[in-house]
């Protein structure tokens, strides 16, 4: 199967679908997490909607979504919806862990901006968003497929694995499911490995501007 076009075109757009909705879910819920971090009584205002997301069945976001919106956006926005909490509680966490002296030293030394963002909040911050990406991607990518396969947009994994479920083709079934685990787990990887390159080069930045 894997030497037929059509799935990698199959695997390249709802790869895109979700990876949009992943990194949309990303920027949104990071600088949600900085603004409640900032200004305290959002957080009290933004955390039922966010409870809200965490405990509602998937399918019901799906179904109702399915009713708003044209199917080909719906899996990206499910995505986005199981990464969102994660990447928000981790990202107000490792903000709140950032150590007092630290910051109090760097008001102190009058350090810029971008000197306290490479200093301080990058390192504080890369263990918790590490951890975001390992509890959510995967998930998203389920979620993903799963909005597929209850709407079945035109191009998807989901559509094909709804029609071999559809004609019992069960060693097609079999591979679009390991397909999607593959896909999983490299996607994970590469999240990882993304944040540990940012890390290194922040230490050698950091290292370089006490030199």
């Amino acid at each position: 199967m894997c030497t037929t076009p059509i799935f990698w075109r199959v695997m390249a757009i709802s790869s895109i679908r979700v990876l949009i909705g992943i990194v949309a879910s990303y920027v949104l819920a990071f600088v949600l997490a900085i603004v409640c971090h900032r200004i305290k009584f959002l957080y009290d205002f933004f955390m039922p909607a966010i409870s809200i997301i965490k405990t509602t069945p998937v399918t019901s976001f799906i179904l109702i979504a399915f009713v708003l919106m044209h199917r080909d956006l719906i899996p990206g926005l499910i995505a986005a919806l199981i990464v969102f909490p994660v990447v928000f509680a981790n990202t107000v966490e490792g903000l709140r862990a950032a150590r007092p002296e630290l910051i109090e030293t760097a008001r102190a030394y009058n350090l810029s901006f971008q000197e306290r963002i490479k200093c301080i909040w990058i390192p504080t911050l890369r263990p918790f968003m590490i951890s975001s990406a390992g509890a959510s991607v995967g998930l998203a990518i389920k979620a993903g497929v799963a909005a597929e396969v209850l709407i079945c947009p035109e191009v998807s994994v989901g559509k094909y694995i709804f029609n071999a479920k559809q004609n019992m083709e069960y060693v097609e079934l079999f591979a679009w499911t390991v397909a999607i685990v593959i896909f999983s787990y490299l996607l994970d990887i590469l999240f990882k490995l993304i944040l540990k390159r940012v890390r290194r080069n922040t230490r050698k930045e950091a290292v370089a501007y006490e030199d």
